[in-house]
């Protein structure tokens, strides 16, 4: 059963129904999502590929184990050890990126999955510390591991002075002009976290980085002024100026929309100054006032705030949702009802938008979790380190 408070509103949906609670969507939605999206209840399906990628792995375990589905963590935890582990051929805890057909076909990692994948043991080992069903590592210990090698190999010291996160393993006497960065990678509440479980003080390194770079990207990137948004994509010089980064987006789009869930769970775990400061910005500001101006919001903007296309997503309406919900603007109820426009109702469970939306269906969701209170910060300090011994 999930934990959080039921809210006792009603709505109702272009599909006609009313009087669900944001709990009862979580519930369905999961129920949809295991069954579209789980193949054989272990591995992360991307329908459109065929493939799965680390990513989703480590979006599965984290809704399965703030769920309390004990079951289906295992399970993912277990495929996941089984097939993108690099510990056999690369000697490290990291995930491989993508699997496909049997095997890996790229066996680089990518640092936002481990980074979940880190969290979700870490809860999972506070939740259920009696340890894993299947064979493999107990929870706690595989967290310090995957999150020793992150520090590791995806962390950097630039000459700017701060301690970034790479996207992928670079070496690390890299000679390049532009250090990539993907701000959506980054998230203050994990790093918090961390820090609360191991005692480094990296990690806390890597919050001051979290927030140097959304405000810097927030006043300014490639040498423009922008209308407050930030870009999926960029590289950032010797001398701590943020430049596009050749073959990556630039524009607000499919990577950048994680950054309100990132960020406002600093908010709601920590109350932090940063993320409320973030929530107070032209940022929100932007949203806010498009919002304002024609009830609609899309998923892909220029730096400058010139819709891309014109097209919309639960997913996108639900981070919107989040960016003015903790700003406070009024009206926010409005964005995640947005999102409940695109719940489609099956006997097996419910989904965002359709059976092949992977993307949309790993984080929609987040919007009610939000709402419900599911989010709430349980597992503090104290626990973590009560469990951990």
């Amino acid at each position: 059963m999930l934990a959080g408070v039921v809210v006792t509103w009603l709505f109702l949906s272009p599909q006609g129904f009313r009087g669900i609670y944001s709990r009862e969507t979580i519930n369905q939605t999961w129920r949809g999502y295991k069954k579209f999206f789980i193949a054989e209840n272990s591995r992360t399906l991307r329908p459109k590929d065929g493939d799965t990628v680390s990513e989703g792995q480590s979006y599965a375990m984290l809704r399965a184990v703030l769920a309390g589905d004990k079951k289906t963590f295992d399970e993912c935890y277990y495929w996941s050890e089984s097939n993108l582990s690099r510990l056999r051929k690369h000697g490290d805890n990291l995930l491989a990126w993508r699997w496909k057909s049997g095997e890996v076909v790229d066996w680089m990692p990518a640092s936002d999955a481990d980074i979940d994948y880190a969290l979700s043991l870490i809860i999972a080992q506070a939740r259920w510390p009696q340890g894993p069903q299947a064979n493999v590592e107990n929870y706690g210990r595989k967290a310090s591991m995957v999150l020793n090698d992150i520090l590791e190999k995806e962390t950097y010291s630039l000459a700017d002075g701060r301690l970034y996160l790479s996207p992928w393993i670079l070496e690390k006497n890299i000679n390049t002009k532009l250090f990539p960065v993907n701000p959506s990678y980054y998230s203050p509440a994990h790093f918090r976290k961390f820090y609360e479980y191991t005692g480094d003080k990296r990690w806390l390194e890597l919050v001051d980085t979290a927030y140097d770079v959304l405000f810097a990207l927030l006043n300014e990137f490639n040498g423009k002024k922008g209308k407050g948004l930030i870009p999926d994509w960029c590289g950032v010089d010797k001398d701590g100026i943020f430049y596009s980064l050749e073959g990556k987006s630039s524009d607000f789009g499919w990577e950048a929309v994680r950054i309100p869930f990132r960020v406002g769970l600093d908010y709601i775990w920590y109350g932090s100054r940063e993320a409320k400061k973030f929530f107070n910005s032209r940022f929100s500001e932007f949203i806010k006032q498009e919002w304002l101006e024609s009830q609609k919001l899309f998923c892909e903007y220029n730096y400058q705030g010139i819709p891309i296309k014109r097209y919309e997503s639960p997913l996108f309406y639900a981070a919107y949702y989040w960016t003015l919900d903790i700003h406070g603007f009024p009206q926010a109820q409005e964005l995640l009802e947005k999102t409940r426009e695109y719940i489609k109702q099956y006997p097996e469970g419910w989904v965002y938008q359709n059976k092949n939306e992977y993307y949309a269906n790993s984080l929609s969701w987040l919007g009610e979790a939000l709402k419900s209170g599911l989010l709430k910060n349980s597992y503090t300090k104290n626990k973590l380190h009560a469990e951990k011994e």
